[in-house]
């Protein structure tokens, strides 16, 4: 796993939400979402 898919995981597990994780790491919520 690359270190940019868990620092996306982390970022959701403490916003608790995909929306305010994307608006932290500065991305859309879509490629966030999509990502596997």
């Amino acid at each position: 796993m690359e270190i940019r898919l868990l620092r996306y995981f982390i970022a959701v597990a403490n916003q608790q939400s995909i929306s305010a994780a994307a608006k932290y790491l500065h991305i859309s919520q879509p490629t966030l979402s999509t990502i596997k």
